[in-house]
């Protein structure tokens, strides 16, 4: 299973957020970690995860 996790980006001058960094990570049973070859996902399976985020 993929997943993107999410992280605020925020500015310094005024503190405010600003934006988001987007994390891929593939998911085992009890544990989530980062691929380790992100070519064995196609284009279209990242554009359909985009469109659930």
């Amino acid at each position: 299973m993929l997943c993107f996790w999410e992280q605020p980006r925020f500015s310094r001058k005024p503190f405010s957020a600003f934006g988001y960094e987007l994390f891929l990570r593939e998911g085992e049973p009890g544990k989530w970690r980062v691929p380790n070859d992100f070519s064995q996902f196609s284009a279209q399976q990242i554009i359909d995860l985009l469109g659930t985020v």
